[in-house]
């Protein structure tokens, strides 16, 4: 009898053991991740080695070496107020949370609007835009950062995604 009540309680402190190092262990790891990890994530920057004939569309007659940034002279013909731009060709309408962000001035959405740019000549020679995308995201520096589909939700998620990175960062 007194062998059975030793084993139940070796086989009891050894249970408690494992649930406390079950309990405890992964508290543990959050904590040290928490406090010592960093989780960043970087959104590519298109055409850092710069624009040659193969990236443009026919018709367009000029090339960078080096990064290329969205010229000044097309972003000047509307009155951008924030850092990050959207460029929709899209005749969809934006989600909720595009237009949220819009109030609170941190992202700007541009439509194709302006009488003096073609938007053909917009899509092919300035935003190297391909089918079937329909957004350009350009950051604070004039660089491109991504391409979308409006309408479609994996596009629209890692566009949420990447907005909430870049807002961040700038």
């Amino acid at each position: 009898m007194q062998n059975f009540s030793l084993l139940f309680l070796n086989s009891v402190k050894r249970k408690t053991i494992y649930l406390f190092l079950a309990l405890v262990l992964p508290i543990f790891i959050f904590l040290f991740l928490k406090i010592f990890g960093k989780n960043e994530f970087d959104i590519p920057i298109f055409y850092t080695k710069g624009v040659s004939s193969d990236t443009l569309a026919t018709g367009c007659q000029f090339t960078v070496k080096g990064q290329y940034f969205v010229p000044d002279s097309v972003l000047e013909k509307w009155n951008r107020k924030s850092t990050v731009i959207i460029f929709s060709f899209s005749q969809e309408r934006e989600p909720g949370w595009m237009k949220d962000l819009i109030n609170e001035e941190k992202l700007e959405i541009l439509k194709q609007g302006c009488r003096q740019c073609s938007e053909d000549f917009l899509k092919n020679c300035i935003f190297f835009l391909k089918p079937p995308y329909d957004i350009v995201l350009i950051d604070n520096q004039k660089r491109i950062r991504g391409y979308y589909k409006l309408g479609n939700l994996d596009e629209m998620d890692r566009l949420d995604v990447e907005l909430k990175i870049l807002l961040k960062k700038y």
